[in-house]
């Protein structure tokens, strides 16, 4: 369990840091003025979620979640393994209040080839998309994640997809049997969040 949490973690921290190849370009999807939001640790708060209710939606699902609580965070860490015996992990961040700042979702197929991986993006990071925030596009946030299900690292470089619907940013990026969605407001420096996935080792 413990070394499930440490590779999700790294490899979150890994996505948001990455430097190693350029991101693919941006599409023209839903563009607007980004929400206002108190940030957690200089990283802005995605409106319109509220933590507890997100979590409940997933241990419905049979994730089985542990909780922090330190210096005004709240951190959600959750698992499951899927039918295929894949593992599916999900970890919601945020302020003391239960508002949501940061939530990423890790697919660890080791067992699978990549095609199914590639499925199994499809199945759970297509649902995990559809997250409801102000200004949210449920439709056109799991059309975006089928379209690039097949993100993973490109003759060892590292391939980070990007997309913003409304003020959230969806980062897509992985192994080929190890994927990573991510999902944070728009203006989260890259600083705060190492710091925030740091502190969780």
């Amino acid at each position: 369990m413990k070394m499930w949490k440490r590779s999700m973690c790294t490899i979150a921290t890994l996505l948001l840091l990455t430097g190693c190849s350029e991101p693919a370009a941006q599409e023209d999807v839903k563009q607007q003025e980004p929400a206002s939001g108190q940030p957690v640790d200089s990283i802005p708060l995605i409106p319109g979620v509220d933590l507890k209710e997100l979590a409940k939606t997933y241990e419905k699902q049979r994730f089985a979640f542990k909780t922090e609580y330190r210096d005004n965070r709240s951190s959600y860490s959750g698992q499951k393994r899927h039918e295929t015996g894949s593992n599916f992990g999900c970890s919601i961040e945020g302020d003391g209040e239960m508002n949501v700042s940061v939530v990423s979702f890790v697919i660890n197929g080791s067992n699978q080839s990549k095609e199914k991986v590639d499925e199994l993006v499809k199945e759970f990071f297509g649902q995990a998309a559809r997250l409801q925030y102000e200004q949210a596009d449920p439709d056109q946030a799991q059309k975006w994640v089928e379209q690039h299900a097949s993100t993973a690292i490109e003759a060892g470089q590292w391939k980070v997809t990007k997309t913003k619907i409304g003020s959230v940013e969806f980062e897509l990026t992985g192994e080929p049997l190890v994927r990573v969605l991510l999902l944070k407001q728009e203006g989260a420096s890259a600083t705060a969040l190492k710091k925030l996935y740091g502190d969780r080792e």
